[in-house]
């Protein structure tokens, strides 16, 4: 994966380097897109899963076979594709780890109660 990665981004490396901004916008993307499948997987899987389930469905929801898609996007599309797939490879297992110390120190899936008062 790491050979992948380098691979990609080596090649897209004069283009990165002479249009910083292309390469911000990518980043920024690739932030909302990943921002937004965990927000929806978090509020799913709570409201519909134990804990375990909707861990599992996060991870399978946001957590996709990069390795597969670099390869359809390069052929499919060209380099530019390829850059973005890239660029998820860097941000997918980085925000997968921190979720995990998030959801054990804040309990993101865990189903909130609510307390009813029964007037006693």
């Amino acid at each position: 994966m790491v050979f992948i990665v380098f691979t990609s981004i080596s090649m897209n490396a004069p283009r990165i380097a002479s249009r910083l901004d292309i390469f911000m916008v990518a980043l920024l993307v690739q932030l909302i897109f990943y921002g937004f499948n965990y927000g929806m997987a978090i509020l799913v899987g709570r409201s519909l899963f134990d804990e375990t389930n909707a861990l599992t469905l996060v991870f399978a929801t946001v957590l996709r076979n990069l390795s597969i898609s670099i390869g359809l996007a390069a052929t499919a599309f060209g380099p530019n594709a390829a850059l973005m797939v890239s660029l998820a490879f860097l941000i997918q297992q980085q925000a997968a780890a921190w979720f995990i110390k998030l959801n054990e120190k804040y309990g993101l899936l865990v189903r909130r109660r609510v307390q009813t008062s029964t007037g006693q």
